[in-house]
């Protein structure tokens, strides 16, 4: 009799230990929902806030004055100078990123746009950032020869001070599309790149092609 008291109070240790065991289990998969749960919200409020911010400054600076870009290396046909010119530069694509932004990010871009600049006729302007000469001389050499690399110090507006890489158009003297992306989604870079291309070069070129067909006529 007292043997299979034994074998009964073994047997529900071992049931109490396997039920303990299981609740541990459910308990830390709840506490990684919660956490994933806090962290989504986090990325979601941060997109949202970033979403409203970017927008702002997108409204703010279309068709507006070229902010002064100040070169590390400034000559006598500076970047700045000729775009304000008006004469010697044509419409520019530009990208602008910072050595503390992200590398990946930054990477992924510049191999998209360097593949668009080996096969259609945009102008493209890299606007970066190099305290160190060697490392913007290695970062260039590395770049097609068909967009133009320039290490800036700044440029004087409020979008250069957020850590994230943007664009901009610079056509006729003026800002336009100006775009920031964000970091969980870049196919939107593919998109705008695109939508820009197609925009300020295909329909030009269009345009161009059906006013010679025009005079032929």
């Amino acid at each position: 009799m007292k043997k299979y008291i034994y074998l009964i109070v073994i047997v529900l240790l071992l049931c109490n230990i396997s039920i303990i065991h299981q609740y541990k289990k459910l308990e830390e998969s709840a506490n990684q929902i919660a956490d994933k749960y806090s962290t989504l919200n986090i990325t979601e409020n941060r997109i949202s806030k970033n979403l409203k911010l970017f927008s702002l400054y997108q409204q703010k600076y279309e068709n507006s004055e070229i902010p002064i870009i100040d070169e590390y290396q400034k000559s006598k046909n500076s970047f700045f100078d000729s775009i304000n010119s008006g004469i010697t530069m044509k419409t520019q694509l530009c990208f602008r990123f910072k050595e503390t932004h992200c590398d990946a990010c930054v990477q992924k871009t510049l191999n998209l746009i360097n593949e668009i600049a080996e096969s259609f006729p945009i102008e493209i302007s890299v606007l970066c950032s190099f305290t160190n000469y060697n490392q913007f001389a290695a970062f260039k050499s590395k770049q097609s020869y068909n967009i133009r690399i320039i290490n800036i110090k700044e440029i004087s507006w409020d979008v250069d001070s957020i850590e994230h890489s943007y664009f901009f158009v610079i056509d006729q003297g003026r800002i336009h599309n100006l775009f920031i992306p964000l970091k969980e989604d870049w196919n939107y870079v593919k998109k705008y790149i695109h939508t820009i291309q197609h925009k300020y070069w295909e329909e030009s070129s269009c345009s161009e092609e059906c006013q010679l067909n025009g005079l032929h006529t």
